[in-house]
């Protein structure tokens, strides 16, 4: 019996690549065995691998150790040399190589049984990761969570609106008064304070659901596989699966979305994908998908969210192909990605993510849109004692810049002054608007007051029957074109969603929510984008979303009213 090839001691392991790659190997090889520096710190042949694989960092090294250029310039020959007779990255060739080696060592050493069982993780991406079925199934899943999103959690959000609206105000404004709070302190905190946080927080049961679909998908492991399915997709728009996992991340906060990119070992395809993350639309702002979609779309508000979150995508993906394509062309951005296996999701991980995020929101919403709702007040009331919202500070600056929005149909100075509160978070555009528009209950009457006791009753029966309603919602979701009840009651308090549909017409709301999808999400994705790539590209990031959802809103409402619409 003959000894294995891989147990002969007289045998090195090698991996042997095409003569073309061997030669170049050679060149690049004999140049770095001049350097002792080197030969003390790495193998020459695993370097120069490393050079044609395209390793910046090692390159550095080299060149800083060296001082010799023609290190440099043979690189730059040996891999434009290779590329021209590879259609694949040089990275990907070489790889295809390594893993041939090991194929064939496999065979020689290992016996492996003809009629190997397929595990449940194979038999599930035969389906998920199908090349024909596979991103049907990931847009279906993704339309799903959405419908999830608008429609499940609805009672529970109207149910927060009225205790925020409702009780929670009355109890507030009757703390004030016993406490003989002056006038002012009252106003600001029944005008500025209880709408424009509460007009926030009861978005949380819908990024509660949106927190947790993102969990499963990520503890499940599908989250791999939807890179992996949208690889094929992607590379169409100069771009690799890998990119899709930050984007992925953008659907929640497109501040750790940028942060993200830096998993990407290329930096201009850090560039390109932390550009593209900004048109991804982050949790801020859904409250204003949501509440526009069921002012405007009660009825097809799921299929208005899903399709801006699908336009989002589509517009990255653009920017991405036009950046590759300009900017960084001959930019090879290859994707090796290790497919974990199928796994249930544990109670506790999915418990924990969703309650982190939904803390860090509330936290939001103490901090960010408590301050910022001070002083959009203020300004509404300075001059002091202005009576006229438009006279007041924010009225005259918001009415300088409105005509700018009078060519997409909202040129209010109301939503004007939303749009620049939505600059430091997007969710302030919902709340400067409940401000604005007076979405604050009145004063509570003292005189006849409920007890504490006849709240807390109502409180519950409503509880009660959003829990019953967020079921026969669950379950119609399951359900799709069963009509197993009665149609739903309206909001508890559409006050604000009613005024809007007095200000806007449906097609000037389209326009509005393309201009709040593609615009800057906020200052901190900018600062986020400079402190990553530098202010040169998060000025240039700033002009071109500025650019495009101004352009975008004025050719959806202008091209709507050619062909009649309004």
């Amino acid at each position: 019996m003959s000894t294995p090839a891989l147990l002969r001691p007289q045998t090195a392991l090698r991996v042997e690549y095409s003569p073309e790659i061997e030669t170049e190997l050679g060149h690049l090889t004999l140049l770095l065995e001049q350097s002792q520096a080197l030969l003390a710190l790495y193998p020459p042949r695993w370097l120069a691998i490393q050079l044609l694989e395209g390793d910046e960092l090692l390159l550095a090294e080299v060149l800083a150790t060296t001082q010799n250029s023609e290190i440099s310039q043979t690189l730059q020959k040996s891999r434009a040399k290779l590329q021209e007779q590879y259609s694949d990255a040089l990275e990907v060739v070489l790889a295809d190589y390594r893993y041939s080696f090991v194929q064939s060592l496999v065979k020689e050493v290992l016996t492996r049984k003809h009629n190997q069982s397929l595990t449940t993780s194979d038999r599930i991406d035969k389906i998920v990761t199908n090349r024909y079925f596979g991103i049907p199934f990931f847009l279906i899943l993704i339309y799903f969570i959405f419908n999830l999103v608008q429609n499940v959690s609805a009672p529970f959000s109207d149910w927060l609106d009225f205790v925020l609206h409702g009780p929670l105000t009355k109890w507030v404004m009757v703390l004030l008064h016993l406490g003989q709070a002056p006038a002012w302190l009252v106003a600001l905190v029944r005008d500025g304070v209880l709408p424009g946080v509460g007009g926030v927080l009861i978005f949380l049961p819908s990024l509660a659901i949106l927190y947790l679909a993102l969990a499963l998908l990520e503890e499940t492991g599908y989250m791999a596989r939807a890179a992996f399915v949208m690889d094929q997709t992607m590379n169409l728009f100069g771009l690799h699966g890998k990119a899709f996992l930050p984007l992925i991340l953008g659907f929640g906060c497109n501040v750790s979305a940028v942060y993200a990119t830096r998993t990407i070992e290329s930096r201009p395809a850090r560039i390109v994908v932390g550009l593209m993350v900004p048109f991804i639309s982050c949790s801020a702002r859904l409250p204003v998908y949501i509440v526009f979609g069921m002012a405007f779309f009660p009825h097809h508000a799921d299929l208005i969210i899903f399709g801006l979150y699908l336009f989002g995508v589509v517009i990255a993906c653009a920017v991405g192909l036009t950046l590759s394509q300009l900017t960084f062309r001959g930019e090879q951005m290859t994707m090796v990605m290790e497919m974990p296996a199928y796994h249930m999701p544990t109670l506790r991980n999915l418990t924990t993510y969703v309650w982190q995020n939904c803390v860090q929101f509330t936290r939001n919403a103490g901090t960010v849109v408590l301050a910022t709702s001070i002083v959009l007040w203020l300004f509404l009331n300075l001059p002091w004692g202005t009576q006229n919202p438009r006279e007041s500070l924010y009225g005259q600056v918001s009415a300088t810049i409105a005509p700018v929005f009078e060519p997409a149909g909202f040129g209010r100075w109301e939503v004007t002054g939303a749009l620049l509160s939505g600059f430091i978070d997007k969710k302030m555009i919902i709340s400067s608007l409940a401000q604005l528009y007076g979405n604050a209950l009145p004063a509570p009457e003292l005189s006849q007051p409920t007890t504490l006791a006849q709240d807390l009753t109502q409180l519950g029966e409503k509880f009660g029957a959003a829990t019953l309603e967020t079921g026969k919602q669950l379950l119609a979701t399951f359900t799709p074109g069963l009509n197993l009840f009665a149609a739903s009651a309206e909001p508890t308090n559409p006050t604000l969603r009613t005024k809007l549909s007095q200000v806007f017409s449906p097609l000037a709301a389209i326009a509005f929510l393309g201009f709040t999808l593609l615009c800057t999400p906020c200052i901190a994705t900018l600062a986020a984008q400079a402190q990553e790539y530098g202010w040169r590209w998060a000025i240039f990031a700033f002009g071109l979303h500025a650019f495009l959802s101004w352009s975008v809103a004025v050719a959806i409402y202008q091209g709507g009213r050619l062909f009649g619409l309004s």
